[in-house]
């Protein structure tokens, strides 16, 4: 495997009240989908502090009947 799969240890997340912020920070230092909802906030973030940036979206049809419908709307 390559090194770059091992350079962040994961860490459990503390259980108390926070902001969702807090929250999505600490889970991009745990594992699986946690890490990678954790991330995509980063990323998204930068996108919004970029200029010249335009953003494409797709998505696929099961995700309407999935209940994500909404949220599809408002990112749109």
């Amino acid at each position: 495997m390559p090194d770059s799969y091992f350079k962040k240890k994961v860490k459990a997340i503390n259980v108390k009240e926070k902001s969702i912020s807090q929250l999505l920070a600490e889970m991009s230092e745990t594992a699986y989908q946690g890490r990678k909802l954790g991330e995509t906030v980063d990323v998204w973030e930068a996108m919004i502090k970029e200029k010249d940036l335009i953003i494409i979206m797709g998505f696929s049809g099961s995700m309407s009947t999935a209940g994500q419908w909404k949220i599809v709307n408002w990112l749109i």
